[in-house]
């Protein structure tokens, strides 16, 4: 995360995988760049959570977010981007959507592991109960935040037609009809 400043203002760069401690790093930036009134993207991977709580942020300080040429904004990444007021997506940039994931959150890594020690074999039903547990909690956050911020709740569809590894490109139709480009002025 980093400033881009340039003749008349600056905007904040959110460029790589999207973290845990991410939300307080943007958070400390904007408190000493209150000036910046745009992010700009080039992410890949990250934790969907902190990306929202940044895409949160965003939109509550009114800000303009932007994927430039040869950027792309895919799984977490989106969350973040849709919390601008205005969003923009240039030509040559990429914009796409992946399944959720939670097998790297070290909380939910470490409840399964848990149960697996202390259970053994018998561990399956209540891995796969807290599995499910936890993948619906993360899709009713996501549900209520796209809703929060006017993004069609078809993207999770779409997400869910992918895996967490595969990643599934949006045309600039998908963009528009999804509500994730702001419509042309």
């Amino acid at each position: 995360m980093s400033v881009l400043d340039f003749p008349g203002g600056c905007a904040v760069l959110i460029k790589g995988t999207i973290l845990p401690d991410d939300p307080a790093r943007f958070e400390r930036l904007m408190t000493e760049r209150a000036e910046c009134r745009a992010v700009a993207f080039d992410s890949q991977y990250g934790q969907e959570m902190p990306a929202m709580r940044i895409g949160q942020m965003i939109r509550a300080r009114q800000m303009l977010t932007k994927i430039p040429d040869d950027a792309t904004c895919a799984g977490a990444c989106l969350y973040a981007f849709v919390g601008g007021v205005v969003r923009s997506i240039d030509d040559k940039a990429r914009v796409g959507v992946r399944m959720p994931s939670f097998a790297h959150s070290e909380p939910v890594v470490r409840e399964i592991q848990r149960l697996i020690q202390q259970l053994g074999v018998r561990a399956t039903e209540p891995v796969l109960i807290s599995a499910e547990r936890t993948s619906f909690q993360i899709a009713a956050a996501l549900s209520q935040y796209l809703v929060a911020m006017d993004i069609s709740t078809m993207v999770l569809m779409t997400a869910a037609e992918t895996n967490a590894t595969t990643t599934r490109w949006l045309s600039p139709v998908q963009l528009k009809e999804l509500r994730i480009a702001s419509p042309a002025p």
